[in-house]
């Protein structure tokens, strides 16, 4: 086992920081994107601030991170901040990326986790197979990459 908590020779077990470090990577990168977002809002309205708490725009931030990850992950398995920390997504078979409905599912899963004090996540520290909760619900698993670090 690496100190990671990563064991490279089977793709078995993803260790918290390796997760860890993905998801503050993928979080600069949804900032960004929330960001221009919020910027093109700001320049329709001619400059003038939605109220605090404005539905439109929050839901609008959620579909922005909804298609942020739902699509890489069902595509290719992988979000920007996965393949800079070598994890891949996959369904089940542990080879092909998991698809739409469990992408899907898997952020549904996976926002509620971290919005209970990272519960979705921790899962994985005593779950008998090393998956985090929205992996376990959703029917996906994370495969580490072989190549450089």
């Amino acid at each position: 086992m690496h100190p990671s908590g990563d064991d490279a020779k089977t793709g078995g077990r993803i260790g918290l920081l390796r997760s860890l470090g993905a998801m503050f990577y993928d979080a600069l990168l949804l900032f960004s994107v929330w960001y221009v977002v919020a910027a093109l809002v700001l320049w329709t309205r001619g400059g003038e601030l939605p109220a605090a708490g404005d539905p439109g725009l929050t839901a609008l931030l959620i579909a922005c991170a909804y298609l942020y990850f739902a699509a890489q992950w069902a595509r290719g398995g992988q979000t920007l901040g996965m393949k800079t920390w070598r994890i891949r997504l996959t369904g089940r078979d542990g080879a092909t990326p998991p698809g739409w409905p469990r992408a899907s599912l898997r952020f549904v899963v996976a926002v509620g986790g971290a919005m209970a004090l990272g519960i979705g996540y921790l899962w994985a520290l005593w779950d008998a197979d090393g998956l985090t909760l929205p992996d376990r619900l959703s029917g996906t698993r994370r495969r580490l990459v072989n190549g450089p670090p």
